[in-house]
């Protein structure tokens, strides 16, 4: 797990941005930026997985929902504009 962590979140995006193509397409550009969030969003579920077998089912869900929320509220202050 920590291998693939630390190929898809910084080795393959890196080698990806290296390259003029896939900057200039915003498509192939917005594909990687996905690529570090998912990973990213992984590597929080990795970290705190051992506190989710220690818990109660409402924690769980509550636990699954942050990143989703907290993207809503960056969303809607950033965008509100």
């Amino acid at each position: 797990m920590a291998l693939s962590l630390l190929m898809f979140q910084f080795v393959v995006p890196f080698m990806l941005l290296l390259s003029k193509d896939v900057k200039r397409n915003p498509r192939s550009a917005a594909a990687t930026a996905v690529l570090v969030l998912f990973m990213r969003l992984i590597d929080a579920l990795w970290t705190i997985a051992p506190v989710l077998r220690q818990s109660e089912w409402w924690d769980q869900w509550l636990i699954a929902a942050l990143p989703f929320g907290l993207g809503g509220l960056w969303l809607g202050t950033s965008c509100g504009n």
